[in-house]
């Protein structure tokens, strides 16, 4: 004689299969081991495989399976060509002014501007030599080199350069000069960096201590030396 059909002693679905340590949970092997039992009762094994079998699928049936999403697929772009940058407009070399003095200039206990005659390297940028000032139409940072070539006419007397904006001296720009002996000569280097406006005009100074106490001096060319200018300017400007 056979037990009768029990169908609602199914584990519940909500009941893991596999245990924390990868073996069969103690629910399901319960369950399996009641099947294997009335398996073994004979005629109505078959049935109650059935029985058990579609009882399962009825309580599976009703879980909620989340429905399937499709992949989602970028739309084609069809909005406006992508935006061009302009080149940057800041720090970039906007002025390169090389002017040179190749007369010779006196210089007395007055303060004057040094004389440039002459362009090595011009008409690049906004920066532009007018006689002896350099005056810019743009607003930008500006670095100013200015090299001399002093002789020394009289003994113990001191020259003194500095580069002056609107006719004020540039602080920290100054540099002098002291020779004891007449005939002595030298090449001075006297910088200045700062941000200019339009319209600035830069001029190049010198004094000496004595009248007629030094002379910005212009050599010739003589093999296999080349000329040496009485004075340079090298200007470089950046858009800032």
């Amino acid at each position: 004689m056979t037990d009768p059909i029990n169908i609602n002693n199914i584990t519940p679905p909500r009941v893991p299969m596999v245990d924390a340590n990868g073996l069969i949970s103690r629910p399901w092997f319960m369950w399996l081991l009641n099947m294997f039992s009335r398996a073994n009762l004979g005629a109505d094994a078959i049935t109650i495989i059935e029985a058990e079998i579609a009882a399962l699928n009825s309580s599976v049936g009703v879980l909620e399976v989340a429905p399937v999403v499709p992949p989602f697929v970028l739309p084609n772009y069809v909005g406006p060509a992508p935006y061009n940058l302009p080149p940057p407009s800041l720090g970039g070399l906007n002025t390169l002014l090389i002017s040179v003095a190749n007369i010779d200039q006196q210089l007395t206990n007055v303060a004057a501007d040094v004389k440039f005659n002459q362009d090595s390297a011009g008409s690049f940028g906004p920066m532009t030599r007018v006689g002896n000032t350099f005056v810019t139409t743009v607003r930008g940072t500006f670095l100013f080199l200015f090299e001399p070539q002093i002789l020394q006419n009289s003994n113990n007397n001191v020259t003194t350069f500095w580069i002056a904006l609107n006719g004020v001296a540039v602080a920290g720009s100054g540099v002098v000069y002291e020779a004891a002996a007449a005939g002595d000569s030298n090449v001075v280097s006297v910088s200045f960096a700062g941000v200019l406006q339009p319209n600035d005009v830069i001029t190049m100074q010198a004094i000496t201590s004595n009248n007629n106490g030094a002379t910005l001096k212009f050599t010739a060319a003589a093999a296999p030396k080349p000329s040496v200018t009485a004075a340079q300017v090298i200007i470089t400007g950046y858009q800032t």
